[in-house]
This record gives C-alpha cells, sequence and structure tokens, in this order.
C-alpha cells in the first residue's frame, strides 16, 4: 500500500524542527517554523539548483480554492449528464 509519512526531522539548515512529508521514499515537501509559527514556509525540494520555498497558509489556501472549483466543475458536470438523462 503506498503511503504519505510525516517526520519530525533536524536539519542543520534550519534553526528549527523541520517536519518532512513524503510519499513511498520520495520527500515531497520540508516545513519549517524559522520565521515564527505564524509563518510557516514550505520548501518543495527540486533537482534542479534551488528549491521552491513559500509561505504554508498561502498554499493551503490556494489548494482549498482549487479544490472548490473543482467540486464546482463535478457538480456542474454531474447536473448536464442528469439533464441529458431526463
Amino acid at each position: 500500500m503506498k503511503k504519505f509519512i510525516v517526520e519530525l526531522v533536524s536539519d542543520v539548515d534550519y534553526e528549527g524542527m523541520v517536519v518532512e512529508v513524503s510519499f513511498e521514499n520520495f520527500i515531497l515537501a520540508r516545513l519549517n517554523y524559522d520565521k515564527g509559527v505564524d509563518n510557516i514556509e514550505m520548501e518543495i525540494p527540486s533537482n534542479s539548483s534551488h528549491s521552491i520555498i513559500f509561505p504554508l497558509d498561502g498554499y493551503l489556501e490556494c489548494i482549498e480554492k482549487a479544490k472548490e472549483i473543482l467540486i464546482r466543475c463535478y457538480n456542474e458536470d454531474q447536473r448536464k449528464h442528469s439533464d441529458r438523462e431526463n
């Protein structure tokens, strides 16, 4: 069974502890609170020379909005499909 793993780690690149989120053995993200607990950042490791780092709260808002858009589209598709059958 494929699974997500959330693991607390110590990383010398950060002042505090870091949480790594992985799927199987692939690290998806590292979250840190170096800028304070109200400004948690998420880093997405990259194969290039740099990683992408951005505010976790903004990312969560964006993902939630994307989910809401997809749900609205799904509901509209279901309604259209139902209308065609009637």
